[in-house]
C-alpha cells in the first residue's frame, strides 16, 4: 500500500510507518501510518532517530526539528544556519551533525540545544554524512566530493572517491566496510574509506539513499528503484516497489521500524 500526498515537501508534516518488515522479505509493507505537525513550514529532507523516542529531521533554511515521544510532537531547534540541510546524523544521544549547502556542517554535543558551525574547507553541496564512531566520519556531495575526519569534525581531509558525479549517500556496515551511491553506481571500501571500488549493481537509474544493516544493504532511486544485497554488496536484487516516482530516502530505526519518502509525496 502507498499514500501519495500533494506538495508534501511544503507541508509541516512528518509521516511514520510502523512494522516495516524489511530483512526477511523482498517487499516493503506496513501496518499503519500516522501524520503529525512538525512545527515548521520548511521542507524536510532528512530524518534520524537516536532511539525509539528521540529523533531529528532537517531541511530548508537550516531547519532542524526534534521529537522525544516517538514522533508525536516536534519542536524547532535553533541551529544558527540559514543553509539548506540535506542530512542529519547522530553518533550518540548527545552528539550529532547536519550537512548541507556551501560545504556547511553544524555539530551539537548536547542533544540539539546548541549547534556550532564546523569548517570543512569545501564549498560544494554536501548531501550525506556518516560517522563510523565518535571520531571518524565522512561528508560527501557535489562532483565526487568526499571528506573524512578522524577527530570528531575538527579537521577534514579530502580523499579520492573515484567518482565525478554527486555522491548522494554514504553508509558503513562496520568500521572498515562502507558504501556510497553516485549516479547509477555503488562504490565500496574495505579500508575505512581510503580506497573505493565500483560494485556491479544492474541499474540505469540514479540512486539516492543507501542504508547498511550488518551485511544487508538497501538503496533507492529514480523510477521507484529499490536494490537489495544480502552479501556485502557482491550481488544485488531489484525489489519491486510498485511505483515509478523517484525514491529519495529510506531509514530504519531497527529491523522492523522504518521511514521512507519520495518525489510527488510518495510514501511506501
Amino acid at each position: 500500500m502507498r499514500y501519495i500526498l500533494s506538495k508534501l515537501s511544503t507541508l509541516p508534516v512528518i509521516f511514520t510507518v510502523f512494522s516495516f518488515l524489511l530483512l526477511n522479505q523482498n517487499v516493503y509493507s506496513q501496518t499503519g501510518w500516522s501524520s503529525v505537525v512538525s512545527s515548521t513550514k520548511n521542507g524536510l529532507r532528512s530524518i534520524y532517530f537516536v532511539d525509539a523516542n528521540t529523533g531529528y529531521a532537517a531541511g530548508g533554511l537550516g531547519t532542524i526539528v526534534k521529537t522525544v515521544d516517538g514522533g508525536m510532537k516536534w519542536i524547532s531547534l535553533k541551529t544558527g544556519s540559514q543553509n539548506r540541510l540535506h542530512q542529519v546524523f547522530f553518533v550518540n544521544a548527545n552528539t550529532g551533525y547536519a550537512a548541507g549547502l556551501l560545504g556547511s556542517v553544524i555539530k551539537t554535543i548536547d542533544g540539539g540545544k546548541r549547534w556550532n558551525k564546523i569548517t570543512t574547507g569545501s564549498k560544494d553541496q554536501l548531501y550525506s554524512l556518516y560517522f563510523i564512531n565518535a571520531e571518524t566520519g565522512f561528508v560527501a556531495g557535489g562532483m565526487g566530493t568526499l571528506l573524512k575526519t578522524i577527530d570528531g569534525g575538527k579537521t577534514w581531509t579530502g580523499i579520492p572517491s573515484g567518482s565525478a558525479n554527486w555522491i548522494k549517500s554514504v553508509c558503513f556496515s562496520d568500521e572498515s566496510t562502507g558504501y556510497f551511491t553516485s549516479g547509477q553506481k555503488i562504490f565500496k571500501t574495505t579500508n575505512s574509506g581510503d580506497n573505493w571500488v565500483v560494485l556491479s549493481a544492474d541499474t540505469q537509474n540514479p540512486l539516492e539513499t543507501i542504508i547498511c544493516r550488518d551485511n544487508v544493504i538497501f538503496t533507492v532511486g529514480d523510477y521507484g528503484t529499490i536494490l537489495k544485497s544480502i552479501d556485502d554488496g557482491s550481488q544485488w536484487e531489484a525489489v519491486k516497489s510498485g511505483v515509478t516516482n523517484w525514491l529519495q530516502s529510506v531509514y530504519f530505526t531497527d529491523n522492523n521500524t522504518g521511514y521512507a519518502v519520495g518525489n510527488k509525496a510518495t510514501i511506501l
